[in-house]
């Protein structure tokens, strides 16, 4: 309401502001405001003048189809970027406190049952001979293993803590939810996680046996990344060796495995003096050549329909380059196939 006590009519209209070639880059929005008991007037709908923020010209259809395919996957990994680490990062938070508590109180359980231990040696040590009663207690308790069982019982409990205090700090190195930023980190803790979280699809399973993971980690200097974005990367990678790998049993004969050892390796390595490489190969099913090229295009993928996205290595190459970097595929003269990436060891972020 205006001073005057009357309502002004608002009306808000859109208008494209196209460049040289007709495309439209831009929206122009103006408001314009006027008094109801005014009568109507003419309203000029030339688009205002505006000045454009400098764009790069797309000359074709196939650029423009490239673009948009690139804005697609950027936006697919933003989204599965924040909903994975948010994921990842409340589940790590939510085991954290009873893996602890569980962690924290087994040294006073183990305490504990020694000390009852010893007080039964010294019970029978005393006494040698119990009443009858008590005799047919030990009897159908076999006391003897009971004390010797309840030790390894102890033992695997503290070993699946510390698996459990494993898993859990995997699940925070993988999310680095509040790692958001550029930040110098240690890839080897960043594969060390990834490998954590994939280990029970290394090991043996019913129609293969256990994967055999060979690590050549080479001294390296922190790498200044995004270390949640690189960790999603070497999932990527690494799962699919493991997918190419399990393709070789389920597509060969039962006969011809019987010499077969599959492998993944890892290896790490400074490139020069401003540059680290990683490299992740496989003795799996490979690619087939005539698929090469593309590989790396956006829903690209070899799996039957529905058992992938075709966004895994569209993904990774997105990172890598956004990392200043590269990711190289090579198959290998034997069979399966063979990823290196390599990074700058710092970012220049001021260009």
């Amino acid at each position: 309401m205006t001073e005057s006590g009357k309502h002004p009519l608002l009306q808000l209209q859109s208008m494209p502001i196209r460049d040289r070639k007709g495309y439209p880059p831009a929206l122009a929005i103006r408001e314009e405001a006027s008094d109801l008991s005014s009568p109507p007037t003419s309203r000029d709908t030339t688009p205002p003048e505006c000045v454009l923020p400098k764009v790069t010209p797309i000359s074709d259809a196939g650029s423009r189809v490239e673009v948009c395919c690139s804005s697609s996957t950027q936006l697919v990994h933003q989204e599965k970027m924040s909903s994975v680490n948010q994921l990842v990062a409340g589940i790590s938070h939510e085991i954290n406190n009873p893996v602890n508590f569980i962690a924290g109180n087994l040294k006073y359980a183990e305490d504990y049952v020694s000390q009852l231990i010893d007080i039964i040696e010294c019970y029978r040590q005393h006494y040698p001979v119990p009443v009858p009663a008590i005799q047919e207690r030990l009897d159908d308790l076999d006391l003897d293993f009971v004390v010797a069982d309840i030790q390894k019982l102890q033992t695997s409990m503290r070993v699946g803590a510390d698996r459990m205090s494993q898993v859990v700090q995997s699940l925070r190195t993988f999310s680095r939810q509040e790692e958001a930023e550029l930040k110098a980190t240690d890839l080897h803790a960043g594969l060390d996680s990834t490998l954590m979280l994939l280990q029970h699809r290394l090991v043996a399973q019913y129609e293969r046996p256990a994967i055999r993971l060979v690590k050549a980690y080479g001294e390296i200097p922190p790498v200044q990344c995004c270390a949640s974005e690189l960790n999603q990367v070497f999932m990527h990678l690494i799962g699919n060796a493991i997918e190419a790998i399990e393709a070789v049993f389920n597509a060969g004969a039962p006969e011809l495995m019987t010499n077969y050892d599959p492998e993944i390796r890892i290896r790490t390595q400074l490139d020069g003096a401003h540059s680290v490489s990683i490299c992740i190969s496989d003795n799996g099913c490979g690619i087939p050549d005539e698929s090469h090229i593309d590989i790396f295009q956006p829903f690209w993928t070899t799996k039957q329909f529905g058992q992938g996205s075709g966004m895994g290595l569209a993904i990774s190459h997105q990172v890598i380059t956004h990392h200043r970097g590269t990711l190289q595929y090579k198959p290998k003269m034997d069979s399966g196939a063979q990823f290196t990436i390599t990074l700058p060891i710092l970012q220049q972020v001021n260009d």
